[in-house]
């Protein structure tokens, strides 16, 4: 049985997928660390690992000012002689880095003990600690979407498609509103988005007077939940609105539509359940969220609207095509099936596997 080091800290576009990983590996008999990064949404995210965990402390300042280097050079030192003696203890066979800057010490550590490494690229354009780490250190590299290959020449590439999560259907998702016609699914992310919610309650309102009919599931988010609820009373709208959903695996098996932010998670998930989606890519974060919704509007299986761009009205007209033509909604389905990977995690456990037996 080979033992396995994940680090999947900082994000949940990280973590989930690192989890999903050691989940299957645990299941198979295989030991499998994880290594985080003591961000917030790491306790709550990973509180249902059943195997063992220990925080890095990776994440640090970025500024070089005279007053923030000295502590960040101490919590990199704590955290590379933490990560040297954690590699020690644990003796991995091969560690599985999921990027972002917490994936750098773990990485270099890794490296200067000899142990093999495979990287993991969630979005379309890789971000900075993948290419720099890809081509300091000699690794593997695990990608989401085949267009990938084209920002990082000369690396050792590997396209397995994005771990996700268990997405089971059982049944129905209790409370949506009856009737046959189309759902149109709303999601801001796990926090919610207070933009994507205003354009989507005023797009619907718009399509609501044109005699438009749908339906409507809003994951709103914990905050703006209520207030988006009374909204979708007050237009006397069919919609079940909700701060957060676990059972994604019903809600994306109920929608005809979807609009979303475009992180590679969602992304991913769509393209699995074949979801025609209008994407409102999150504008900040080094605008990765904005190539993956490009990748998808390419291919056939939505559009990208750029926010601050964003009409009600704009928004509407689009929903308002795919409502109108069941054949684009169909041929949008068939493209985005086209881009997932239903078995990315088995690929991904596989390639950890076949990089430990090469040592």
């Amino acid at each position: 049985m080979a033992r396995i080091l994940i680090a999947c800290g900082g994000t949940g576009g990280h973590l989930f997928p690192g989890m999903a990983v050691g989940r299957l590996l645990l299941e198979h008999g295989h030991s499998v660390l994880l290594w985080l990064a003591g961000k917030a949404i790491e306790r709550s995210a990973a509180s249902g690992w059943p195997g063992p965990v220990e925080t890095l402390e990776l994440e640090w300042s970025s500024s070089l000012s005279a007053c923030a280097l000295p502590r960040t050079m101490f919590r990199f030192l704590c955290a590379w002689r933490h990560a040297r003696k954690g590699l020690h203890a644990f003796h991995p066979d091969v560690l599985l880095a999921m990027g972002s800057r917490s994936s750098l010490i773990p990485v270099l550590a890794a490296r200067a003990g000899r142990v093999p490494v495979v990287l993991h690229e969630a979005n379309v354009v890789p971000g900075r600690a993948i290419r720099i780490l890809s081509r300091l250190c000699k690794t593997t590299v695990a990608i989401s979407f085949a267009d990938t290959a084209r920002y990082l020449p000369g690396r050792a590439l590997v396209h397995t498609g994005y771990p996700l999560r268990p997405l089971p259907v059982h049944n129905p998702l209790p409370g949506l509103p009856a009737g046959p016609n189309p759902l149109i699914l709303v999601m801001g992310g796990s926090q919610g988005a207070s933009r994507v919610n205003a354009l989507a309650l005023d797009a619907f309102r718009l399509l609501h007077a044109q005699h438009h009919a749908f339906r409507i599931l809003h994951l709103a988010g914990e905050r703006e939940a209520d207030s988006v609820r009374s909204a979708y009373t007050a237009y006397g709208l069919p919609a079940l609105v909700l701060g957060f959903l676990r059972d994604m695996g019903a809600a994306y098996a109920a929608a005809d539509i979807a609009i979303s932010r475009a992180g590679a998670g969602s992304c991913s998930e769509l393209a699995l359940f074949g979801i025609p989606t209008l994407f409102i890519p999150y504008p900040y974060a080094g605008n990765h969220q904005r190539f993956n919704a490009a990748l998808f509007e390419k291919k056939g299986a939505g559009r990208l609207f750029i926010e601050k761009e964003l009409t009600p009205q704009r928004l509407a007209d689009a929903i308002a095509f795919y409502l109108d033509n069941p054949t684009a909604r169909e041929q949008a389905r068939i493209a985005a099936r086209q881009l997932a990977c239903p078995d990315a995690t088995e690929q991904v456990a596989r390639l950890l596997l076949e990089t430990a037996l090469k040592q």
